[in-house]
């Protein structure tokens, strides 16, 4: 039923503004794949370098959500009650998909929730064309001042609207996905296949289990595009607050954009002796 091999080997020799995307966004439950499931999918079409239909439902996940999530996307248990749940959605965004290449801003953390959920359909994402504009900004704007999605769409003066709600979200990297295109294009890089070998898709990101508490806060910002509040001790032994939007994090070292500075920073995670996750406005850091 869903068998899009044939269309998909196609794709590669396609020029960029000719390859069929889906940009596609998803709001959870929380950031484990295992035990945590969707609840609001929204993507964008992109066909033939222009914006085209669009897909969005929310999701009701037959679980509770904690505080915390719920501050990032403000989606409350309530209002997700009547909603469908994510069996009575996939046949619909399945058609949506249809044989297009797969494209999101830290795209690998959609994958990891759809992958198991789609598989049992007979459809592996994992076997076509994927583009994470996360990655590939970090390769091609060396100039951003932080590769969040928000900062990079007032940077570079994106279309955008209310940030971590997908289908807005998913626009916004519709748009991020054609400047990328522009910068591509002054490398000489112009079709799929070029790009998919210059700049390969990193994958699925690791999975949070193990990690530290600490840890899985940097992953949650990293992943929702969200600053952390630290209270960070330095080499001369000062602490300082600080607010940081984090990037990439390999301990015991999280690389982030320091917002006292304007710049991006090293900090030393073993240095941090308090933290808060930053879901709205400014507030103190916690232990």
């Amino acid at each position: 039923m869903y068998d899009t091999s044939n269309a998909l080997d196609k794709l590669y020799s396609l020029f960029l503004t000719q390859v069929p995307i889906v940009v596609i966004d998803l709001e959870t439950t929380g950031l484990h794949a295992h035990t945590d499931t969707i609840c609001e999918i929204g993507a964008v079409k992109i066909e033939n370098g222009e914006l085209g239909d669009e897909y969005t439902t929310l999701v009701n996940p037959e679980q509770l959500m904690t505080p915390e999530v719920i501050a990032i996307h403000h989606l409350t248990n309530e209002s997700l009650v009547n909603a469908p749940i994510l069996s009575d959605v996939l046949p619909a965004f399945l058609q949506f998909i249809g044989a297009s290449v797969i494209a999101g801003h830290n795209v690998g953390f959609d994958l990891s929730f759809l992958l198991p959920v789609l598989r049992p359909l007979g459809v592996d994402l994992s076997q076509r064309p994927a583009l994470d504009t996360a990655q590939l900004a970090r390769k091609l704007l060396k100039d951003a001042n932080g590769y969040a999605l928000s900062r990079l769409a007032k940077q570079y003066q994106l279309p955008s609207t209310q940030f971590h709600r997908a289908l807005d979200d998913a626009r916004t990297t519709a748009y991020l996905l054609f400047l990328l295109f522009d910068k591509l294009k002054e490398q000489g890089i112009t079709t799929l296949a070029q790009l998919t070998e210059t700049y390969p898709f990193r994958g699925m990101p690791s999975s949070p289990k193990s990690l530290s508490p600490l840890e899985k806060t940097f992953w949650m910002a990293i992943e929702h595009s969200l600053p952390v509040a630290i209270r960070y001790r330095n080499g001369k032994d000062e602490v300082r607050d600080r607010r940081i939007t984090p990037e990439r994090f390999s301990a015991p070292y999280i690389y982030a954009f320091c917002h006292l500075r304007q710049e991006q920073r090293c900090f030393r995670m073993d240095r941090i002796e308090e933290y808060r996750l930053i879901s709205g406005d400014s507030e103190p850091p916690e232990k």
